[in-house]
């Protein structure tokens, strides 16, 4: 898979595709989105902004999750 991003077409649903990464280097910020922990620049309770000038919503499910994880 690329890192510059792009699109992945497959049968699997996000769930399933996010139990198979590993949890200490992948995150779930949102039901569309899972993001590698390693581009992370700066976040706020609603978006993250990650290397590439590239902003994504936090959904509000994964709000409270996400700051847990990235140390609020």
């Amino acid at each position: 898979m690329r890192r510059s991003g792009g699109h992945v077409l497959t049968r699997n649903n996000l769930k399933s595709i996010y139990n198979l990464l590993p949890s200490d280097r992948f995150l779930r910020i949102h039901r569309s989105y899972i993001i590698a922990l390693d581009v992370v620049l700066s976040y706020s309770h609603t978006k993250i902004t990650l290397k590439g000038d590239i902003s994504l919503p936090i959904g509000i499910q994964y709000a409270s999750f996400v700051a847990k994880r990235l140390g609020e």
